[in-house]
């Protein structure tokens, strides 16, 4: 993978928005905003060509403390370990310059789609594209897991011997997300959740060919390259070449995510094999 395709990406990550309304209190914690943009001279040859989704977006996330200038990394993807069993990890604990007030960041770059059906109401109708997890799994995790561990007493003690006051440090969660609404279904957003994180729709496999009729090309990225905009591929199929692939992963109860080109734009979709 080029260093532009990097780049893309982090553009991507730095554009996504949050999930939640940021001015809205949810849960035990603040929201992080990444609202800078380095230098396109960026270099991202640093990133291997292997690695998954949501260690990219550590990477970025990463990358764009160090370039900001206005934070100091203290601990990043510190790994608590009592009696040699791993507790959890902390992904960042930054100092702002600005304020010289200390930060614990919980990241969290999403993707889920919002079942109407589901069993579960409000946030936990918002689930994985493969049905694996919930939103409010994952505000249960931080709230229970993650964010405590800033209290364990090792961390305590290794924050301490950096000089930072774990009782002073604040949470915060810097969670990105892409969201997606059923095809010709009603639905409801609860009143927390951003509507600029809402990117598309998703179909069933038959409302996905009954609706196709005037795009000029499609593109299957693979999952590393999800927090690209599709704006920025430039080469396109034809459906029946895309077709067999959206087959075989639907039949290994992958939901892919498509982009599909129009005329004056591109649109973005999971097609869903539940």
């Amino acid at each position: 993978m080029s260093t532009r395709e990097n780049w893309w990406q982090f553009q991507g990550f730095l554009k996504t928005p949050s999930l939640f309304l940021e001015e809205e209190k949810h849960g035990p914690f603040s929201f992080f905003s990444t609202d800078l943009f380095p230098s396109e001279k960026s270099d991202f040859s640093f990133i291997p060509d292997n690695l998954m989704l949501g260690k990219r977006a550590e990477r970025f996330l990463n990358f764009y403390l160090i370039t900001s200038k206005r934070y100091r990394i203290v601990l990043e993807n510190f790994q608590l370990i009592e009696n040699k069993k791993t507790l959890g990890e902390i992904d960042f604990i930054v100092q702002d310059k600005h304020t010289a007030e200390h930060l614990h960041i919980e990241l969290s770059y999403k993707f889920y789609l919002l079942d109407p059906e589901h069993k579960t109401k409000a946030l936990g109708q918002w689930i994985g594209p493969n049905r694996k997890d919930t939103l409010e799994q994952k505000l249960k995790k931080l709230k229970d897991k993650q964010f405590p561990l800033l209290k364990h007493p090792i961390l305590e003690k290794t924050l301490k011997s950096k000089g930072v006051p774990a009782s002073e440090t604040k949470a915060m969660a810097c969670f990105k997300a892409q969201l997606f609404v059923p095809h010709a279904k009603a639905f409801s957003l609860h009143p927390t959740i951003n509507p600029k994180a809402i990117r598309g729709y998703y179909y069933t496999l038959p409302e996905f060919l009954a609706k196709q009729s005037s795009a000029a090309g499609y593109f299957v990225p693979e999952k590393r390259d999800w927090m690209r905009a599709p704006e920025t591929q430039k080469e396109w199929h034809a459906l029946e070449t895309i077709l067999p692939k959206i087959k075989n992963l639907l039949s290994l109860h992958k939901s892919p995510l498509v982009w599909s080109k129009q005329s004056a734009k591109t649109d973005i979709f999971f097609i869903i094999w539940w």
